[in-house]
């Protein structure tokens, strides 16, 4: 089954609910990754966990803290 293509003005809403979304980086997201994402949409809400003083927190304390953020989502990656 192929996946449903998107029309150019749902993509567009789609971006547009992207970054009006406030985010929550893990400490394992790559800073690079941080500043790229606050560089090309510098009115993001990105809070990361490590400039945040949550180093070493647990996943379920930043999905916490990320529902507490209206509407907010987390980003992360699995450490090796």
């Amino acid at each position: 089954m192929r996946p449903r293509q998107l029309g150019h003005r749902r993509a567009k809403e789609l971006r547009d609910v992207f970054r009006a979304l406030p985010k929550v980086a893990d400490e394992d997201l790559d800073s690079d990754i941080i500043e790229g994402l606050r560089s090309r949409e510098p009115a993001s809400d990105i809070l990361d966990a490590k400039e945040a003083g949550l180093r070493g927190a647990q996943d379920a304390v930043l999905l916490e803290l990320a529902a507490r953020k209206s509407g907010s989502w987390s980003l992360t990656i699995g450490a090796r």
